[in-house]
């Protein structure tokens, strides 16, 4: 694949480990992680983004690096800040310093959305890719819809909802999403790694189902064995009006951002690239499956 050695930072993260698992025998991974690691195939660097120092060294060893380490849930707005754009920041210089020209970047399908004015995730997103576009690299932003999959965060999520007599259901239910598999993704980033024609492209992934956020819902109760329809649709601004009120009182509260979902679609606009590997891709069956095993 003519990448010898990959530095992965989030290697220990829902999407970097589905990353480390793809990556081929013979390529040697090095990962980022805040906490000591059990051994493995990946060589640690005990450290943090914003503290090149830790693994700079690492980075001169390494052909390329993939970027999957991000501050998601609940947070202060300056955390997105300093973990999502100033973190990025760090990671572009210290890896254009080691001249490692490859830099894969997992970002998300939210920055699309329209209003982020109260979702600071997909603000600060927004802003790590503008960080990585203007670097030297040889970069490729990957920006994927719902990831689904074992332990998946969104999915843990979607089932606290779906679990439960009747399942409350935000805004009319009609936003399209396309949920992707996480082993998917991580085929999309290790395809990628040596293919020249996405070099400085951003690449939307989403699986191979588009369907309504109020279908999925339903499919996914049905799989937990609940009445499929039992969906209470609420009425959105309320919610959002609540949220806002909340979130300003304290950060331990979710804020009004994450429901964005539920007004706005999450697909994926396809390109060549991503097409040519969808067949492969896992159905939402299939993850659903995933998501019902907890």
């Amino acid at each position: 694949m003519g990448v010898g050695s990959v530095f992965i930072s989030g290697a220990s993260g829902f999407v970097g480990r589905a990353v480390v698992a793809a990556l081929p025998p013979e390529v040697a991974v090095h990962g980022l992680s805040r906490r000591p690691q059990s051994a493995g195939r990946v060589t640690w660097s005990l450290g943090a983004l914003g503290a090149p120092d830790t693994y700079r060294a690492t980075l001169e060893r390494c052909d390329a690096v993939i970027h999957a380490a991000a501050l998601t849930g609940k947070a202060a707005d300056a955390a997105f800040v300093e973990t999502n754009v100033r973190g990025t920041e760090a990671l572009v210089t210290a890896a254009e310093r080691a001249q490692v020209r490859r830099f894969l970047c997992v970002s998300s399908i939210a920055v699309r959305f329209k209003a982020v004015s109260d979702y600071p995730y997909a603000r600060s997103k927004r802003a790590a890719e503008a960080v990585v576009r203007s670097s030297t690299l040889d970069w490729t932003i990957l920006r994927p819809t719902i990831v689904l999959g074992p332990r998946s965060p969104a999915g843990r999520q979607l089932r606290a909802l779906a679990d439960l007599p009747w399942s409350p259901l935000p805004g009319t239910g009609a936003a399209r999403v396309q949920p992707v598999m996480d082993a998917d993704v991580a085929e999309i980033l290790v395809a990628a790694l040596s293919d020249a024609t996405t070099t400085r492209a951003t690449l939307e992934v989403g699986g191979p189902e588009v369907l309504s956020i109020a279908e999925l819902l339903g499919r996914l109760r049905e799989r937990l064995g609940r009445t499929r329809d039992r969906l209470v649709r609420l009425p959105l601004g309320p919610i959002l009006t609540a949220l806002r009120w909340t979130s300003r009182l304290t950060s331990r509260l979710p804020g009004p951002g994450p429901l964005t979902g539920f007004r706005e679609d999450s697909t994926a606009e396809d390109s060549a690239f991503v097409t040519a590997l969808r067949p492969r891709f896992r159905g939402v069956e299939a993850m659903l499956m995933e998501v019902a095993r907890g």
